[in-house]
């Protein structure tokens, strides 16, 4: 992962442990933020935790994480 993508270490934890179905609800929460929230700087945010749950599900899953881009990402 790159190094500003990471969560706390409390975090990082937290979703390594998480069940498949529980990650996959952080995600999709994630997804709908990153497409709907207020403003661009918030929907960055969620973004970029989209993307490193992602690298965390396919770390700990082997579910292949999509390539995204958050400019061409709407």
């Amino acid at each position: 992962m790159k190094r500003g993508s990471m969560g706390s270490s409390k975090e990082i934890k937290k979703f390594s442990n998480m069940a498949l179905t529980a990650l996959n609800t952080e995600i999709n929460r994630c997804l709908w933020g990153s497409k709907n929230a207020g403003t661009t700087n918030a929907r960055k945010a969620f973004f970029k935790r989209l993307i490193w749950l992602e690298e965390i599900r396919e770390d700990k899953h082997g579910i292949e994480a999509p390539r995204r881009n958050f400019r061409k990402h709407k």
